[in-house]
């Protein structure tokens, strides 16, 4: 007969048992393994983080900023971005980085990997900034910028910056 303190022992050993198995499944779940193509995953962050496109507008003979510093040019209510999407413009949320005197713009994914954003600053003409992006990693993958294109030319790779565009008008 197994008395009560033995049982409490046994079931003790079986959840420490029962704890490493469930650790150790979890840490090695990410592995390739030979006869599969697809990798076995383990479970994602929610979280994902979409990147971001960092960019000031500066005067094109002065340098200055036209929208910080001591007499800016344009007020920031005054700068629209939309992106298309489905070939249709859409009003985009921009953040304003006034330490930085720069704003930043989310990246949506999309299948074909790219995204087309217009700025418009009052009544000047819209430039267009399209942004190249792909995803890596098979086990839990993100999406990363390669470059951005403004008004058709590169601004931006991921290999050499920079972090914020200056956009000259």
């Amino acid at each position: 007969m197994i008395y009560t303190n033995e049982m409490n022992l046994l079931k003790a050993k079986f959840l420490i048992i029962v704890f490493f198995a469930i650790i150790i499944s979890i840490v090695f779940s990410c592995n390739k393994t030979i006869n599969t193509i697809e990798p076995s995953c383990g479970v994602c962050s929610a979280l994902a983080v979409l990147p971001t496109v960092s960019f000031k507008y500066v005067d094109k003979i002065t340098g200055n900023n036209l929208f910080f510093g001591n007499q800016p040019a344009y007020k920031i209510s005054q700068l629209k971005v939309s992106r298309l999407y489905n070939g249709n413009n859409q009003d985009v949320i921009f953040f304003t980085d006034s330490i930085g005197q720069s704003f930043s713009i989310g990246i949506t994914p999309k299948t074909f990997g790219g995204d087309t954003i217009t700025m418009q600053i009052a009544n000047l003409p819209i430039d267009k900034l399209i942004v190249k992006t792909h995803l890596i990693g098979l086990c839990c993958p993100y999406l990363t910028t390669d470059s951005v294109f403004y008004n058709g030319n590169l601004v931006h790779t991921a290999a050499n910056g920079p972090n914020v565009i200056a956009i000259s008008k």
